[in-house]
């Protein structure tokens, strides 16, 4: 489980909060802190869902999809321009399905001078 300062940064954004439903076990980032929600009960408002790296698939794979396929998407997008930049910066392997997940779904990349997702122009 990711939890480094870009991580929690890369988490912050509305195209991967608006997509939690707060499950018992989620982690969660509160001011820097981190922990695993033990309620449901929570304001979204006030901490940044931290999605590991199954839920990240579970947003771009159905449940039919197995572990071969994910693994060969996950392999063809680190070896794009896209994913092999990001790649060379040492990123965890969340930080690269959410990298990939913000580039098929939103497409956006992350900045690093900006520390944010910006729109690609295609």
């Amino acid at each position: 489980m990711d939890k480094t300062p870009k991580f929690i940064k890369m988490c912050d954004c509305p195209e991967i909060q608006g997509q939690w439903k707060p499950k018992w076990g989620d982690f969660v980032s509160d001011d820097g802190l981190i922990f695993p929600l033990s309620t449901v009960r929570i304001d979204k408002e006030d901490v940044i869902w931290l999605p590991r790296q199954d839920q990240l698939q579970d947003m771009v794979f159905d449940n039919t999809i197995g572990m071969q396929s994910r693994c060969c998407a996950i392999y063809e997008f680190s070896i794009s321009v896209e994913g092999a930049n990001f790649c060379l910066d040492d990123g965890s392997m969340e930080q690269l399905w959410l990298v990939a997940i913000m580039d098929w779904k939103f497409n956006k990349r992350w900045d690093e001078e900006k520390e944010e997702w910006v729109e690609v122009n295609q």
